[in-house]
Protein backbone atom coordinates (compact mmCIF):
# COMPACT_ATOMS: atom_id res chain seq x y z
CA UNK A 1 0.00 0.00 0.00
CA UNK A 2 1.41 3.40 -0.97
CA UNK A 3 1.73 6.40 1.21
CA UNK A 4 0.78 10.19 -0.75
CA UNK A 5 2.50 13.00 0.52
CA UNK A 6 -0.33 16.46 0.65
CA UNK A 7 1.93 19.17 -0.87
CA UNK A 8 0.74 21.95 -3.63
CA UNK A 9 3.34 20.37 -5.82
CA UNK A 10 4.82 17.17 -6.03
CA UNK A 11 8.93 17.38 -5.69
CA UNK A 12 10.77 15.72 -8.06
CA UNK A 13 12.85 13.82 -5.71
CA UNK A 14 9.27 12.50 -3.87
CA UNK A 15 8.56 10.84 -7.28
CA UNK A 16 11.96 9.00 -8.11
CA UNK A 17 11.21 7.90 -4.18
CA UNK A 18 7.96 6.29 -5.36
CA UNK A 19 10.30 4.84 -8.61
CA UNK A 20 12.40 2.66 -6.29
CA UNK A 21 10.08 1.20 -4.03
CA UNK A 22 8.51 0.44 -7.00
CA UNK A 23 11.79 -1.29 -9.06
CA UNK A 24 12.14 -4.20 -7.09
CA UNK A 25 8.41 -5.52 -7.90
CA UNK A 26 9.36 -4.76 -11.84
CA UNK A 27 12.65 -6.59 -11.68
CA UNK A 28 10.68 -9.40 -10.19
CA UNK A 29 8.06 -9.42 -13.08
CA UNK A 30 11.14 -9.09 -15.57
CA UNK A 31 12.59 -12.28 -14.16
CA UNK A 32 9.03 -14.64 -14.58
CA UNK A 33 9.32 -13.92 -18.39
CA UNK A 34 7.95 -10.42 -17.75
CA UNK A 35 3.70 -11.66 -18.68
CA UNK A 36 1.80 -9.37 -20.12
CA UNK A 37 -0.46 -9.06 -17.27
CA UNK A 38 2.05 -8.36 -15.03
CA UNK A 39 3.50 -5.72 -16.99
CA UNK A 40 -0.13 -4.13 -17.36
CA UNK A 41 -0.56 -4.31 -13.54
CA UNK A 42 3.02 -2.51 -12.81
CA UNK A 43 2.23 0.35 -15.28
CA UNK A 44 -1.24 0.58 -13.80
CA UNK A 45 0.15 1.08 -10.54
CA UNK A 46 2.23 3.59 -11.77
CA UNK A 47 -0.28 5.49 -13.76
CA UNK A 48 -2.51 5.26 -10.48
CA UNK A 49 -0.14 7.10 -8.54
CA UNK A 50 0.50 10.03 -10.79
CA UNK A 51 -3.39 10.54 -10.83
CA UNK A 52 -4.36 10.15 -7.15
CA UNK A 53 -1.36 12.48 -6.03
CA UNK A 54 -2.20 15.36 -8.37
CA UNK A 55 -5.54 15.26 -7.70
CA UNK A 56 -5.00 15.48 -3.89
CA UNK A 57 -2.78 18.41 -4.86
CA UNK A 58 -5.31 20.41 -6.90
CA UNK A 59 -7.81 19.45 -4.20
CA UNK A 60 -5.75 20.59 -1.24
CA UNK A 61 -4.43 23.69 -3.46
CA UNK A 62 -8.79 24.59 -4.08
CA UNK A 63 -9.64 24.05 0.19
CA UNK A 64 -6.79 26.41 0.72
CA UNK A 65 -8.32 29.29 -2.02
CA UNK A 66 -11.75 28.91 -0.47
CA UNK A 67 -10.89 29.29 3.12
CA UNK A 68 -12.29 33.14 4.40
CA UNK A 69 -10.97 35.48 6.88
CA UNK A 70 -8.25 35.32 9.16
CA UNK A 71 -6.37 32.71 7.05
CA UNK A 72 -6.97 33.81 3.68
CA UNK A 73 -5.91 37.88 3.60
CA UNK A 74 -2.32 37.25 3.87
CA UNK A 75 -2.61 35.89 0.24
CA UNK A 76 -4.84 37.96 -0.92
CA UNK A 77 -4.89 38.74 -4.84
CA UNK A 78 -7.86 40.63 -6.07
CA UNK A 79 -10.15 42.78 -8.19
CA UNK A 80 -12.43 43.34 -5.26
CA UNK A 81 -12.28 45.68 -3.37
CA UNK A 82 -12.78 45.45 0.55
CA UNK A 83 -15.01 47.25 2.97
CA UNK A 84 -15.38 47.09 6.82
CA UNK A 85 -17.59 48.68 8.55
CA UNK A 86 -17.12 47.61 12.58
CA UNK A 87 -15.17 45.57 14.22
CA UNK A 88 -16.76 42.04 14.13
CA UNK A 89 -15.47 42.45 9.94
CA UNK A 90 -12.17 44.23 11.05
CA UNK A 91 -11.45 40.84 12.91
CA UNK A 92 -12.73 38.78 10.39
CA UNK A 93 -10.18 40.28 7.61
CA UNK A 94 -6.93 40.10 10.04
CA UNK A 95 -4.80 37.37 9.93
CA UNK A 96 -3.62 37.96 13.97
CA UNK A 97 -4.22 39.75 16.90
CA UNK A 98 -7.31 40.57 19.12
CA UNK A 99 -7.94 44.29 18.51
CA UNK A 100 -5.89 45.01 21.90
CA UNK A 101 -3.64 48.31 21.62
CA UNK A 102 -0.46 46.05 22.34
CA UNK A 103 -2.34 43.33 19.82
CA UNK A 104 -3.72 45.07 17.22
CA UNK A 105 -5.52 43.20 14.43
CA UNK A 106 -3.38 43.27 11.70
CA UNK A 107 -4.53 43.47 8.07
CA UNK A 108 -1.44 42.64 5.77
CA UNK A 109 -0.20 41.47 2.70
CA UNK A 110 -3.68 42.83 0.45
CA UNK A 111 -3.05 43.19 -3.33
CA UNK A 112 -6.05 44.40 -5.04
CA UNK A 113 -6.09 46.27 -8.31
CA UNK A 114 -9.94 47.48 -8.75
CA UNK A 115 -11.76 50.05 -10.89
CA UNK A 116 -13.67 50.54 -7.97
CA UNK A 117 -14.33 53.86 -5.75
CA UNK A 118 -11.84 52.45 -2.83
CA UNK A 119 -9.36 49.57 -2.83
CA UNK A 120 -9.41 49.00 1.55
CA UNK A 121 -12.41 51.31 3.46
CA UNK A 122 -12.67 50.79 7.08
CA UNK A 123 -15.32 53.07 8.73
CA UNK A 124 -16.94 53.15 12.80
CA UNK A 125 -14.37 50.67 14.40
CA UNK A 126 -13.40 51.12 17.75
CA UNK A 127 -10.65 48.29 18.03
CA UNK A 128 -6.59 48.97 17.26
CA UNK A 129 -5.56 47.96 13.62
CA UNK A 130 -2.29 48.17 11.41
CA UNK A 131 -2.79 48.22 7.62
CA UNK A 132 0.74 46.90 6.72
CA UNK A 133 2.32 45.48 3.64
CA UNK A 134 -0.57 46.47 0.88
CA UNK A 135 -0.29 47.00 -2.76
CA UNK A 136 -3.67 48.97 -3.95
CA UNK A 137 -4.48 50.88 -6.53
CA UNK A 138 -8.69 52.42 -7.16
CA UNK A 139 -9.80 55.52 -7.13
CA UNK A 140 -8.96 55.76 -3.21
CA UNK A 141 -6.16 53.77 -1.93
CA UNK A 142 -7.27 53.25 2.06
CA UNK A 143 -9.83 55.51 3.54
CA UNK A 144 -10.49 55.29 7.40
CA UNK A 145 -13.67 57.21 8.13
CA UNK A 146 -14.89 57.91 11.99
CA UNK A 147 -12.23 55.17 12.94
CA UNK A 148 -11.78 55.53 17.24
CA UNK A 149 -8.66 57.53 17.91
CA UNK A 150 -5.30 56.08 18.42
CA UNK A 151 -6.41 52.94 17.43
CA UNK A 152 -5.21 53.10 13.80
CA UNK A 153 -1.64 52.41 11.78
CA UNK A 154 -1.18 53.14 8.15
CA UNK A 155 2.76 51.57 7.38
CA UNK A 156 4.93 50.23 4.68
CA UNK A 157 2.21 50.19 1.84
CA UNK A 158 2.05 51.14 -2.02
CA UNK A 159 -0.89 53.06 -3.34
CA UNK A 160 -0.13 54.61 -6.92
CA UNK A 161 -2.59 55.43 -9.83
CA UNK A 162 -5.35 56.68 -7.43
CA UNK A 163 -7.07 59.00 -9.39
CA UNK A 164 -8.55 60.37 -6.53
CA UNK A 165 -6.19 60.14 -3.08
CA UNK A 166 -3.67 57.31 -2.23
CA UNK A 167 -4.60 57.85 1.66
CA UNK A 168 -7.71 59.49 3.02
CA UNK A 169 -8.36 60.27 6.81
CA UNK A 170 -12.01 61.90 7.96
CA UNK A 171 -12.78 62.03 11.25
CA UNK A 172 -10.38 59.53 12.62
CA UNK A 173 -7.85 61.10 15.92
CA UNK A 174 -4.22 60.26 16.46
CA UNK A 175 -3.39 58.01 13.40
CA UNK A 176 0.16 56.82 12.31
CA UNK A 177 1.26 56.84 8.70
CA UNK A 178 4.40 55.56 8.36
CA UNK A 179 6.85 54.19 5.61
CA UNK A 180 4.74 53.81 2.74
CA UNK A 181 5.25 54.37 -0.98
CA UNK A 182 2.38 56.39 -2.91
CA UNK A 183 3.28 57.40 -6.23
CA UNK A 184 1.29 58.94 -9.31
CA UNK A 185 -1.17 59.64 -7.49
CA UNK A 186 -3.74 62.77 -7.76
CA UNK A 187 -3.26 63.34 -4.46
CA UNK A 188 -0.68 61.45 -1.70
CA UNK A 189 -2.98 61.88 1.53
CA UNK A 190 -5.71 63.91 2.35
CA UNK A 191 -6.45 64.51 6.20
CA UNK A 192 -9.53 65.49 6.85
CA UNK A 193 -10.89 66.98 10.27
CA UNK A 194 -8.41 64.64 12.39
CA UNK A 195 -6.68 65.24 15.36
CA UNK A 196 -2.81 64.60 16.27
CA UNK A 197 -1.94 62.49 13.16
CA UNK A 198 1.17 61.36 12.51
CA UNK A 199 3.05 61.65 8.88
CA UNK A 200 6.53 60.13 9.31
CA UNK A 201 9.11 58.48 6.47
CA UNK A 202 6.93 58.27 3.55
CA UNK A 203 7.61 58.55 -0.04
CA UNK A 204 4.82 60.79 -1.96
CA UNK A 205 5.00 61.59 -5.40
CA UNK A 206 1.42 63.00 -6.69
CA UNK A 207 0.12 65.42 -9.68
CA UNK A 208 -1.67 67.79 -6.42
CA UNK A 209 -1.29 68.42 -3.09
CA UNK A 210 1.74 65.38 -1.60
CA UNK A 211 -0.15 66.03 2.11
CA UNK A 212 -3.16 67.88 2.74
CA UNK A 213 -4.60 68.89 5.86
CA UNK A 214 -8.20 70.28 6.33
CA UNK A 215 -9.33 71.20 9.40
CA UNK A 216 -6.15 68.47 11.35
CA UNK A 217 -4.49 70.38 14.60
CA UNK A 218 -1.72 68.72 16.04
CA UNK A 219 -0.54 67.15 12.68
CA UNK A 220 2.77 66.03 12.63
CA UNK A 221 4.93 65.60 9.76
CA UNK A 222 8.89 64.07 9.97
CA UNK A 223 11.36 62.43 7.47
CA UNK A 224 9.08 62.69 4.61
CA UNK A 225 10.28 62.60 0.82
CA UNK A 226 7.85 64.04 -2.12
CA UNK A 227 8.45 64.63 -5.34
CA UNK A 228 6.26 66.31 -7.85
CA UNK A 229 3.79 67.59 -5.13
CA UNK A 230 4.22 69.24 -1.32
CA UNK A 231 2.51 70.26 1.79
CA UNK A 232 -0.97 72.48 1.69
CA UNK A 233 -2.80 73.67 4.22
CA UNK A 234 -6.56 74.59 4.57
CA UNK A 235 -7.32 75.57 8.27
CA UNK A 236 -10.18 77.67 9.92
CA UNK A 237 -7.65 79.58 12.45
CA UNK A 238 -4.30 80.48 13.39
CA UNK A 239 -4.30 79.05 16.48
CA UNK A 240 -4.64 75.56 15.05
CA UNK A 241 -1.96 76.57 12.03
CA UNK A 242 0.27 76.96 14.75
CA UNK A 243 -0.43 73.48 16.41
CA UNK A 244 1.00 71.67 13.26
CA UNK A 245 4.73 70.81 13.07
CA UNK A 246 6.77 69.76 9.93
CA UNK A 247 10.68 68.69 10.34
CA UNK A 248 13.20 67.21 8.41
CA UNK A 249 10.61 67.06 5.28
CA UNK A 250 12.09 67.64 1.86
CA UNK A 251 10.30 68.76 -1.22
CA UNK A 252 12.37 67.55 -4.39
CA UNK A 253 15.34 66.89 -3.21
CA UNK A 254 15.11 70.36 -1.19
CA UNK A 255 14.10 71.29 2.65
CA UNK A 256 10.62 72.24 3.10
CA UNK A 257 10.85 75.37 5.19
CA UNK A 258 8.14 75.98 7.72
CA UNK A 259 7.97 78.47 10.11
CA UNK A 260 5.90 79.55 12.87
CA UNK A 261 6.10 83.19 13.95
CA UNK A 262 9.04 84.04 12.82
CA UNK A 263 10.33 87.97 12.93
CA UNK A 264 13.26 89.54 11.37
CA UNK A 265 14.87 87.15 9.40
CA UNK A 266 14.24 83.23 8.16
CA UNK A 267 17.20 81.06 7.57
CA UNK A 268 19.33 81.24 4.80
CA UNK A 269 18.64 78.28 1.75
CA UNK A 270 17.72 76.94 -1.29
CA UNK A 271 14.25 75.43 -0.95
CA UNK A 272 11.76 73.75 -2.80
CA UNK A 273 8.81 74.62 -0.53
CA UNK A 274 8.29 77.74 1.79
CA UNK A 275 5.47 77.74 4.41
CA UNK A 276 5.61 80.59 6.44
CA UNK A 277 2.48 81.22 9.41
CA UNK A 278 2.47 84.01 11.33
CA UNK A 279 5.84 85.48 10.12
CA UNK A 280 6.08 89.62 10.49
CA UNK A 281 9.16 91.51 8.73
CA UNK A 282 10.54 88.97 6.62
CA UNK A 283 11.95 89.19 2.80
CA UNK A 284 12.18 86.28 1.17
CA UNK A 285 14.46 87.01 -2.09
CA UNK A 286 16.29 84.70 -4.84
CA UNK A 287 14.39 81.29 -4.74
CA UNK A 288 13.78 79.01 -8.05
CA UNK A 289 10.99 76.95 -7.04
CA UNK A 290 9.51 74.18 -9.88
CA UNK A 291 7.24 71.09 -9.81
CA UNK A 292 5.39 71.75 -6.81
CA UNK A 293 1.53 72.43 -5.87
CA UNK A 294 2.24 75.72 -4.03
CA UNK A 295 5.66 77.54 -3.98
CA UNK A 296 5.47 79.78 -1.38
CA UNK A 297 2.80 79.88 1.09
CA UNK A 298 1.92 82.77 3.54
CA UNK A 299 -0.67 82.64 6.88
CA UNK A 300 -1.65 85.06 8.59
CA UNK A 301 1.75 87.44 7.77
CA UNK A 302 2.61 90.84 8.18
CA UNK A 303 5.05 93.20 5.49
CA UNK A 304 6.32 89.46 4.12
CA UNK A 305 8.44 90.24 0.73
CA UNK A 306 9.12 88.06 -1.93
CA UNK A 307 11.27 89.27 -4.05
CA UNK A 308 13.67 87.88 -7.28
CA UNK A 309 12.05 84.88 -7.34
CA UNK A 310 10.94 82.43 -10.01
CA UNK A 311 8.42 79.52 -10.34
CA UNK A 312 8.06 77.68 -12.93
CA UNK A 313 4.83 74.60 -13.23
CA UNK A 314 3.70 75.17 -9.90
CA UNK A 315 -0.08 75.34 -9.50
CA UNK A 316 0.28 78.55 -7.09
CA UNK A 317 3.24 80.45 -7.25
CA UNK A 318 2.23 82.44 -4.10
CA UNK A 319 -0.54 81.93 -1.82
CA UNK A 320 -1.26 84.80 0.49
CA UNK A 321 -3.92 83.97 3.29
CA UNK A 322 -4.96 86.53 5.13
CA UNK A 323 -1.92 88.47 5.15
CA UNK A 324 -1.44 92.52 5.07
CA UNK A 325 1.00 95.44 4.10
CA UNK A 326 3.26 92.37 2.11
CA UNK A 327 4.45 92.56 -1.23
CA UNK A 328 5.41 90.37 -4.29
CA UNK A 329 7.87 92.05 -6.32
CA UNK A 330 9.96 90.93 -9.37
CA UNK A 331 9.11 87.92 -9.65
CA UNK A 332 8.65 85.29 -12.56
CA UNK A 333 5.60 82.90 -12.57
CA UNK A 334 5.56 80.37 -15.73
CA UNK A 335 3.16 77.73 -16.48
CA UNK A 336 1.38 76.97 -13.36
CA UNK A 337 -2.12 77.79 -12.14
CA UNK A 338 -2.43 80.93 -10.53
CA UNK A 339 0.79 83.23 -9.92
CA UNK A 340 -0.32 84.87 -6.95
CA UNK A 341 -3.82 83.90 -5.24
CA UNK A 342 -4.90 85.81 -2.41
CA UNK A 343 -7.83 85.63 -0.21
CA UNK A 344 -8.55 88.28 2.70
CA UNK A 345 -5.66 90.86 1.99
CA UNK A 346 -5.11 94.18 2.57
CA UNK A 347 -2.74 97.06 1.47
CA UNK A 348 -0.71 94.69 -0.52
CA UNK A 349 1.76 94.91 -3.35
CA UNK A 350 2.03 93.54 -6.47
CA UNK A 351 4.95 95.18 -7.96
CA UNK A 352 7.30 94.53 -11.60
CA UNK A 353 6.36 90.62 -11.99
CA UNK A 354 5.45 88.56 -14.98
CA UNK A 355 2.95 86.45 -15.41
CA UNK A 356 3.44 83.91 -18.45
CA UNK A 357 1.65 81.11 -20.18
CA UNK A 358 -0.66 80.47 -15.99
CA UNK A 359 -3.92 79.60 -16.14
CA UNK A 360 -4.72 82.95 -14.26
CA UNK A 361 -2.07 85.48 -13.73
CA UNK A 362 -2.88 86.88 -10.56
CA UNK A 363 -6.62 86.19 -8.49
CA UNK A 364 -7.70 88.27 -5.79
CA UNK A 365 -10.58 87.55 -3.45
CA UNK A 366 -12.08 89.89 -0.61
CA UNK A 367 -9.11 91.84 -0.90
CA UNK A 368 -9.16 95.26 -0.44
CA UNK A 369 -6.63 98.63 -1.05
CA UNK A 370 -3.99 96.90 -3.03
CA UNK A 371 -1.76 98.07 -5.51
CA UNK A 372 -0.85 95.88 -9.01
CA UNK A 373 1.79 98.06 -10.89
CA UNK A 374 4.15 97.41 -13.34
CA UNK A 375 3.28 93.81 -14.35
CA UNK A 376 3.67 91.84 -17.79
CA UNK A 377 0.72 89.36 -17.91
CA UNK A 378 0.98 87.73 -21.24
CA UNK A 379 -0.38 84.22 -22.81
CA UNK A 380 -2.33 83.13 -19.65
CA UNK A 381 -4.80 80.68 -20.60
CA UNK A 382 -7.73 82.97 -18.76
CA UNK A 383 -7.86 85.73 -17.38
CA UNK A 384 -4.53 87.97 -16.61
CA UNK A 385 -6.47 89.20 -13.53
CA UNK A 386 -9.12 87.99 -11.45
CA UNK A 387 -10.63 90.16 -9.26
CA UNK A 388 -13.64 88.48 -6.54
CA UNK A 389 -14.60 90.88 -3.96
CA UNK A 390 -12.00 93.44 -4.30
CA UNK A 391 -12.33 97.21 -3.27
CA UNK A 392 -10.29 100.16 -3.45
CA UNK A 393 -7.66 98.92 -5.59
CA UNK A 394 -4.90 100.54 -7.74
CA UNK A 395 -4.47 98.70 -11.12
CA UNK A 396 -2.35 100.70 -13.76
CA UNK A 397 0.81 100.54 -16.10
CA UNK A 398 0.57 96.52 -16.64
CA UNK A 399 0.39 95.22 -19.74
CA UNK A 400 -1.94 92.63 -20.67
CA UNK A 401 -0.91 90.69 -23.69
CA UNK A 402 -3.21 87.93 -25.19
CA UNK A 403 -4.56 86.60 -22.23
CA UNK A 404 -7.49 83.99 -22.77
CA UNK A 405 -7.05 84.08 -26.16
CA UNK A 406 -7.41 87.93 -26.35
CA UNK A 407 -10.59 87.70 -25.29
CA UNK A 408 -11.30 88.30 -20.93
CA UNK A 409 -7.79 90.02 -20.27
CA UNK A 410 -9.02 90.91 -16.57
CA UNK A 411 -12.39 90.28 -14.64
CA UNK A 412 -13.95 92.96 -11.83
CA UNK A 413 -16.93 91.06 -9.99
CA UNK A 414 -18.67 91.77 -6.95
CA UNK A 415 -16.52 94.66 -5.77
CA UNK A 416 -16.20 98.23 -5.94
CA UNK A 417 -14.24 101.33 -6.39
CA UNK A 418 -11.28 99.73 -7.94
CA UNK A 419 -9.52 102.46 -10.11
CA UNK A 420 -7.74 100.97 -13.60
CA UNK A 421 -5.56 104.41 -13.91
CA UNK A 422 -3.30 106.13 -12.43
CA UNK A 423 -5.41 109.51 -11.60
CA UNK A 424 -2.07 111.85 -11.73
CA UNK A 425 -0.40 111.16 -15.08
CA UNK A 426 -3.65 110.01 -16.65
CA UNK A 427 -2.37 106.32 -17.56
CA UNK A 428 -3.59 103.42 -17.32
CA UNK A 429 -2.90 100.08 -18.74
CA UNK A 430 -2.34 97.95 -22.16
CA UNK A 431 -4.68 95.85 -23.77
CA UNK A 432 -3.64 94.27 -26.56
CA UNK A 433 -7.28 93.68 -27.66
CA UNK A 434 -7.76 97.92 -27.07
CA UNK A 435 -9.67 99.44 -30.46
CA UNK A 436 -7.87 102.08 -29.85
CA UNK A 437 -10.77 104.87 -29.33
CA UNK A 438 -12.38 105.64 -26.03
CA UNK A 439 -12.47 103.73 -22.40
CA UNK A 440 -11.51 99.81 -22.30
CA UNK A 441 -14.26 98.20 -20.70
CA UNK A 442 -13.39 95.43 -17.62
CA UNK A 443 -15.33 92.21 -17.83
CA UNK A 444 -17.41 91.65 -14.93
CA UNK A 445 -20.20 93.02 -12.59
CA UNK A 446 -18.82 96.27 -11.08
CA UNK A 447 -18.90 98.53 -14.67
CA UNK A 448 -14.82 99.09 -14.05
CA UNK A 449 -13.23 100.88 -16.93
CA UNK A 450 -9.56 101.65 -17.51
CA UNK A 451 -10.20 105.76 -18.68
CA UNK A 452 -6.97 106.04 -19.84
CA UNK A 453 -5.41 103.26 -21.64
CA UNK A 454 -2.41 103.32 -23.15
CA UNK A 455 -1.42 102.88 -26.71
CA UNK A 456 1.69 100.52 -26.48
CA UNK A 457 2.96 98.37 -24.20
CA UNK A 458 4.13 100.20 -21.48
CA UNK A 459 8.04 100.00 -21.07
CA UNK A 460 9.02 98.15 -17.87
CA UNK A 461 12.87 97.17 -17.58
CA UNK A 462 12.94 93.78 -15.11
CA UNK A 463 16.50 94.10 -14.92
CA UNK A 464 16.68 97.17 -12.70
CA UNK A 465 15.46 94.43 -10.10
CA UNK A 466 17.58 93.90 -6.60
CA UNK A 467 20.05 91.84 -8.58
CA UNK A 468 20.82 94.31 -11.54
CA UNK A 469 20.59 96.85 -8.75
CA UNK A 470 23.84 95.35 -7.31
CA UNK A 471 25.57 94.39 -10.54
CA UNK A 472 25.37 98.11 -11.41
CA UNK A 473 26.97 99.16 -8.33
CA UNK A 474 29.86 96.68 -8.89
CA UNK A 475 30.13 97.77 -12.43
CA UNK A 476 30.05 101.23 -11.04
CA UNK A 477 32.81 100.68 -8.04
CA UNK A 478 35.12 99.52 -11.03
CA UNK A 479 34.43 102.01 -13.24
CA UNK A 480 35.17 104.76 -10.18
CA UNK A 481 38.23 103.15 -9.25
CA UNK A 482 39.36 102.20 -12.60
CA UNK A 483 38.79 105.26 -14.83
CA UNK A 484 37.58 108.08 -13.16
CA UNK A 485 40.09 108.27 -10.33
CA UNK A 486 43.36 107.65 -12.49
CA UNK A 487 41.81 110.78 -14.63
CA UNK A 488 41.24 113.10 -11.57
CA UNK A 489 44.77 112.09 -10.76
CA UNK A 490 45.91 113.14 -13.95
CA UNK A 491 44.21 116.67 -14.18
CA UNK A 492 46.56 117.29 -10.93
Amino acid sequence: MFSFITVKSFPPYEIRRSFYKIKPIYRGIRSDLMKRKEIILTLSIIFTLFFLTSKLSVNQVKSESSISGRDSMSIASSSIAISIHNDVELESYSVSGDGGSSTPFIIRDLDIDTGSTIALRIEDTTKHFEIRNCTLTAMYGIYLDNVTGGTSRIENNTVYDCNSVAIYLLNTNGSWIVDNILYNNHRGMSINTCYVTHIIDNNVQSRDAGIFLRNSPYSSLVGNLMYGDGVELDEDSIEDLLTISVSTTTVNDKPLLFSKSAVGSIPAGDYGQIIILNGTSLVIDWQDISDVDIGISLWYCKAVHVTDCTFDNVQVGVEMISTNSSSVTACSFFDGSDGVHMNEGYDNLIYLNTFEQCSSGLSLYESSNLHILMNNFYDNSQEGLYMDICYDSRIYWNNFTDNNQGNIQAFDYGGGNNTWYNSITLEGNYWSDYGGTGPYAIDGNTGSEDLYPLSGPYIIIPEFSFEMLGLWGVLISITFFLVIIPYIRRRK
